[in-house]
């Protein structure tokens, strides 16, 4: 497992894992009152949990081990409570120890395999097969679906719902100036690509 480097700005972090582990992840109804994993699936049945509160480990950015809070939205695709429900329970039905990192199988023989950056390309890249026709723009282009294509997505998912910037930065934990670069390399030809992209949806 990846951890955490041992230097002095980690403090009490050191040597704690990189990915996300269970503790991240708190969730709270709409009272803000806390709702322990055991109980969330019972909860989720009933439409109660409201906030998922996320601890941001150790990346690139210089906000470390910051926390972020997210609200239940109406459109579950795109609902961060939703998703994170469904990482933490996932990782309890499949009995990931507390201390390690979610994106992890273990077997029945105490061997644990994590989740790769491979593995979400693969996943990504079948879903595009058995989304799209072969002559599909994203079939034809479907080497270029990579892991940080989720980020641009996201972040003009942000931007076509009328988040300024300010918080795409914030929900994505990016350089500010990344923002428009992002967008501006995606809608740069839009006309064309979008045409192309949304062939055969309708």
């Amino acid at each position: 497992v990846q951890t955490v480097p041992a230097i002095k700005n980690a403090g009490v972090w050191a040597n704690c894992p990189l990915a996300f582990t269970a503790d991240d992840f708190k969730f709270f109804d709409q009272d803000l009152c806390l709702i322990t994993h055991a109980n969330l699936y019972s909860t989720c049945k009933y439409g109660k949990i409201y906030v998922v509160e996320i601890r941001f480990r150790f990346d690139k950015s210089s906000r470390n081990f910051a926390f972020g809070r997210y609200i239940r939205t109406r459109v579950k695709i795109f609902c961060p409570v939703d998703a994170s429900f469904h990482v933490v329970h996932r990782a309890r039905l499949l009995e990931v120890l507390p201390k390690l990192p979610l994106g992890a199988v273990c077997g029945k023989k105490g061997n644990v395999r994590y989740f790769t950056g491979s593995d979400v390309v693969e996943i990504m890249r079948q879903a595009c097969i058995e989304a799209y026709p072969a002559d599909h723009y994203l079939r034809v282009n479907i080497n270029r679906l990579v892991t940080h294509s989720n980020r641009v997505t996201a972040a003009v998912c942000l931007f076509l719902g009328g988040a300024s910037n300010d918080k795409n930065f914030h929900k994505l934990r990016w350089a500010l100036c990344s923002v428009p670069t992002y967008l501006r390399d995606t809608f740069s030809n839009i006309s064309t690509v979008m045409q192309k992209t949304i062939a055969g949806v309708f």
